[in-house]
């Protein structure tokens, strides 16, 4: 009985030790866009901040939009510049 409580005691410190020593830099887990992957990261990226005042006038991010909704929604479909 002694033996298990002092086995539970260290099991729990190792534990705490471990969870101490834990990082949560989520950064290491995010996979880098690059453009040779997907050629219209670069499109969203900069899209990805314009105002929905600018996106009126935008012509180029709207239909990068448009296109990358198309591609989540459809994932087996090809893009449409490939058809």
């Amino acid at each position: 009985m002694r033996f298990t409580a002092i086995a539970v005691v260290v099991a729990a410190i190792v534990i705490a030790i471990g969870e101490a020593s834990r990082t949560d830099d989520a950064s290491h887990d995010v996979v880098p866009l690059t453009t040779k992957s997907d050629p219209m990261a670069a499109d969203l990226a900069r899209c990805r901040d314009v105002t929905a005042e600018q996106l009126a006038a935008d012509d180029t991010c709207r239909r990068v939009w448009a296109e990358n909704r198309r591609r989540f929604f459809a994932p087996n479909n090809k893009p449409a510049e490939a058809r």
